[in-house]
């Protein structure tokens, strides 16, 4: 059994902060990581564009068949349909939910002008994805009228905004 000196112990303290320092990478520790799609590695082909966009198309409204009509399953040809909501909306009692049920009122419009501002990032030609940018405008289009139809005047909103953002 040897007994340490306080040489032995400046030696190995220092070969433990040589050791730290040396461990330390900070590219290693900057990297996206591979599982996950991340900005500067999506945006790369008009197919990212394209499949960004076709997202938009899960949020059309479906027709659930003749019993999801009116008020009542038999007032497809009754003025039945003009429910008691319009009366409430056409006053402006009506206000936007934040979220109900999962759905996020502002989560669409956002999605759009997200793609509305990185689609340039994407290399090569314009016209390679063009179709996919005018399908997001429309579909932003679309989010505010029936945003409008429902609530009235709302803000318009023409960049993605996160959680932090205070001012429209």
């Amino acid at each position: 059994m040897s007994i340490l000196t306080i040489k032995h112990i400046r030696f190995f303290l220092a070969g433990c902060i040589a050791l730290g320092f040396s461990a330390c990478n900070k590219q290693e520790l900057d990297q996206q990581p591979p599982t996950a799609i991340g900005e500067n590695s999506f945006w790369t082909s008009a197919n990212d564009v394209k499949l960004y966009a076709n997202s938009f198309y899960n949020s059309l409204p479906s027709y659930g068949g003749y019993g999801n009509v009116g008020p009542y399953s038999d007032d497809v040809n009754s003025d039945n349909l003009v429910g008691a909501q319009i009366n409430v909306r056409n006053n402006g009692q009506s206000t936007p939910p934040t979220n109900v049920f999962g759905y996020d009122f502002w989560g669409d419009i956002r999605r759009v002008n997200y793609l509305l501002v990185n689609y340039s990032k994407t290399p090569g030609d314009f016209n390679a994805y063009k179709t996919f940018v005018g399908e997001a405008y429309f579909f932003r289009a679309w989010y505010y009228f029936e945003r409008l139809k429902n609530y009235g005047g709302m803000p318009w909103i023409n960049k993605p905004l996160n959680t932090n953002d205070t001012a429209l």
